[in-house]
């Protein structure tokens, strides 16, 4: 009888549940994006967050934004390498956000396709191909979006001789490259010879360490110091463009 009640104790005590002493399991996911490339990102912008003083406008579309000083002590990647790699991660995930049909990215296709890119750059890929030619407009657009007088200015320059003198980037703090895009087709109706610099080539950081109170672009650090930049703008050259500059305004 004794034996009996012994092994009906062990038995209903091995069915019994562990004690979790507090800790949950985590989701495959999450492991998977903690154990990986979480370091390398900056924390979302909330939607009321997500703008830019400097250019008065405001994202519709969030960015990733990349930790560049962990970035570049991790890889050693260059200031135009940091920024290269932003614009193509972000242009990949909103690629496969659209194609999958997803409103969230899954954190494992997340550090799944940033790995994917971080070997492109290794490899030395670009999205953004700088002109041969030295001689670059960088022109700023935020500005006039919302502006009658200022967006008639941009137009009139960009309809005129002078365009031809120099490369012209169009330039915004706020719109991604699918939103320039589509921005230059409706509005511009296709100018032909137009690069963009768009919302993901932006950071919060000045150079690969320094953190700022924006979102910059060193022009000087990108394109390199042979290139000869003019900011083509209605007003001064603003605190988000950062660099050796020359300045055109325009009414």
């Amino acid at each position: 009888m004794r034996i009996l009640v012994l092994v009906l104790m062990l038995m209903a005590s091995c069915q019994s549940p562990r004690p979790s002493y507090g800790l949950q399991k985590r989701p495959v996911d999450e492991v998977y994006h903690g154990a990986g490339i979480s370091k390398y990102f900056l924390a979302g912008l909330p939607l009321w967050a997500n703008f830019s003083t400097d250019a008065a406008c405001r994202r519709k579309k969030q960015v990733r934004f990349l930790n560049f000083e962990n970035l570049s002590k991790s890889y050693g990647f260059k200031y135009e390498e940091l920024i290269q790699f932003q614009l193509m991660l972000n242009s990949r995930l909103e690629s496969f956000i659209a194609g999958q049909d997803l409103e969230v990215m899954r954190p494992k296709d997340e550090s799944y396709i940033f790995f994917n890119v971080q070997d492109q750059i290794k490899g030395g890929a670009k999205d953004f191909l700088k002109s041969e030619y030295k001689q670059s407009y960088i022109i700023l657009v935020d500005e006039a979006l919302n502006d009658t007088k200022k967006y008639a200015a941009l137009k009139r320059f960009l309809a005129s001789d002078q365009i031809n003198n120099a490369v012209p980037y169009l330039v915004s703090v706020c719109m991604t490259k699918s939103e320039m895009e589509e921005f230059v087709h409706n509005k511009l109706k296709k100018q032909e010879g137009l690069k963009m610099i768009t919302a993901e080539m932006f950071s919060p950081y000045k150079d690969k360490t320094q953190l700022g109170t924006s979102f910059y672009l060193d022009v000087e650090m990108f394109f390199g110091k042979d290139y000869e930049l003019t900011v083509v703008t209605t007003e001064d050259v603003p605190k988000y463009i950062l660099g050796k500059v020359k300045v055109k305004q325009i009414k």
